[in-house]
């Protein structure tokens, strides 16, 4: 979704796993590695079982403890860079809030 700041991950043809942040500026992002409005390290992924899972270590956030998320799905990489997924169905209602301080 425009306006995301995206930690995307996906698997290579060799079967390696590339994870990185990105922001997503437009409907034709670049899907380049680049840096996030925000701290992102210790930035990795599994791929088991048919789900990809990411991992990293995400702040501070200006003083917030909570953020908005969505999480989208796509089936194609070309050349090592993601292709747009599709802008209709699950991928539109995929969104949640994550709040740091409830536990």
């Amino acid at each position: 979704m425009v306006g995301s700041q995206a930690i995307l991950a996906f698997q290579n043809s060799n079967g390696s796993i590339t994870v990185y942040p990105t922001p997503i500026t437009s409907y034709n992002p670049s899907m380049q590695p680049r840096s996030l409005s925000y701290q992102v390290s210790n930035v990795s992924a599994e791929y088991a079982n048919g789900e990809m899972t990411i991992f990293a270590v995400v702040g501070p956030l200006d003083n917030k403890t909570t953020v908005n998320h969505v999480w989208q799905a796509g089936d194609t990489v070309s050349i090592n860079i993601p292709q747009i997924h599709p802008t209709s169905g699950p991928n539109t209602q995929s969104t949640g809030t994550v709040d740091f301080l409830s536990g």
